[in-house]
């Protein structure tokens, strides 16, 4: 006998519907709603900073590919029906629209985050081809720079070398032309000498 509280009020039967995907659909919302307030995404990229943008994309990936797969199996689950005496409990294998909807708004943020991710992952990527191709050229200007002070420095070195040289000869000409003054006033002593003794015999 159908006791009187599982009857409507025209003493038909009540239908007990009971959606296996409220569980899931809860627990994927209540997830969501925590990465939005915690921002895991920001935190994996800083934390993949360390240790390369490939196992970044990795996680992001097997966690989008999760949520796909929930999704797949709430939409795709088969009705079950049981029966008790003359009572139906039937088993819906849908969630809710707003909770369906909601879940699917959550997924596309998700979806969209990610998007934003993996493009400023791009930007930085062309942003340190660019610096990188910076500094590549910054070093070829650093070696030819090297290389035209190297040119520069054995230049100065001949340089200082033959002002050397011409600094021992402008002081092996002064000694000479102190030896030829020397000489010249022995001469000129010798003369006067000379011209004295001729004016005397004469």
């Amino acid at each position: 006998m159908i006791p009187e509280y599982l009857k409507d009020k025209r003493g038909n039967n009540k239908l007990f519907f009971v959606s296996v995907a409220t569980i899931g659909g809860l627990v994927l919302g209540l997830g969501l709603s925590q990465m939005r307030r915690e921002k895991p995404f920001l935190a994996l990229f800083n934390q993949g900073k360390g240790t390369g943008s490939g196992m970044m994309a990795t996680k992001v990936s097997d966690l989008e590919e999760s949520l796909k797969s929930l999704m797949d199996l709430e939409m795709q689950t088969t009705p079950a029906v049981a029966s008790y005496g003359s009572m139906d409990f039937t088993i819906e294998n849908t969630l809710p629209p707003s909770r369906l909807e909601q879940t699917e708004k959550g997924l596309a943020d998700l979806k969209g985050y990610i998007k934003g991710i993996e493009e400023q992952n791009h930007s930085l990527k062309d942003k340190m081809n660019v610096l990188t191709n910076t500094i590549v050229a910054r070093e070829k200007e650093l070696m030819k720079i090297s290389a035209d002070l190297g040119d520069l420095t054995s230049q100065l070195k001949a340089r200082q070398e033959e002002i050397s040289a011409l600094t021992s000869a402008k002081n092996s000409l002064e000694t000479k032309v102190k030896e030829l003054d020397s000489k010249f006033e022995l001469l000129s002593s010798a003369h006067s000498d000379l011209s004295l003794q001729l004016s005397r015999t004469q």
